[in-house]
């Protein structure tokens, strides 16, 4: 639970901080609002309605190359949107191999590119424990690499910490560190292959309804 807590207030930042940035990129679909007008302007999900994940972030991608508003990130304690977890290991990973599965259906060629690079540089870490056992006189270059990297997003991810009070949260922030990498090269494999699920808790949901309604009507 700590885990998914950690990636989601990391995921909000970076939606927060590519929208600083001027280039908005993600977005969490439980805390997106628009104007109803911009919507119909860009032709709501046409064009996307056929993937099966990620509409929240291709109907943003498709404000962003179809219309010249200005998107910002809410940075108000109030807009702040509790979400349900995924109550299981093999839940959270069905959930973030679907969001990711929509990586090639941007239309930013930009942030494709930018998210391959993203999976490509945490397999490459996949692989350091390799390197080290084969070449043994990188060990100061791997050591380096994944100090860096832990600063870089500690440094990122302190303040979020901070202001939701959620401190508590940093011990686990340096345990998860150790295996963020093959956790993000997972999803990628899965959710570029197609495997995983559309919401399984609520295609159940939605196919109990159907046979409740369908007993009635006999």
């Amino acid at each position: 639970m700590r885990f998914q807590e950690l990636d989601y207030i990391a995921l909000s930042l970076l939606g927060a901080g590519y929208a600083g940035l001027g280039y908005p990129a993600c977005i969490n679909g439980n805390n997106f609002s628009y104007r109803k007008s911009l919507f119909y302007q860009v032709g709501g999900f046409s064009g996307i309605e056929h993937i099966k994940s990620s509409d929240d972030d291709l109907l943003l991608d498709k404000f962003v190359t179809q219309s010249d508003k200005k998107i910002v990130y809410c940075r108000n304690k109030d807009a702040i949107v509790e979400t349900a977890p995924a109550h299981t290991t093999r839940e959270l990973l069905n959930q973030r191999a679907r969001w990711a599965s929509k990586v090639f259906n941007y239309k930013r060629l930009s942030y494709t590119i930018l998210l391959v690079g993203v999976f490509l540089f945490n397999l490459f870490l996949c692989f350091f424990p390799l390197i080290a056992l084969l070449l043994p006189q990188a060990h100061w270059f791997i050591l380096g690499v994944l100090f860096c990297k832990i600063v870089v997003e500690g440094s990122f991810i302190l303040p979020r910490l901070k202001g939701l009070n959620r401190l508590a949260l940093l011990y686990s922030f340096f345990i998860l560190e150790l295996f963020h990498a093959r956790f993000i090269v997972y999803i990628g494999f899965a959710g570029i292959s197609g495997n995983f699920q559309w919401k399984p808790a609520v295609k159940k949901a939605i196919i109990k309804t159907k046979e409740v309604k369908e007993t009635s009507s006999l």
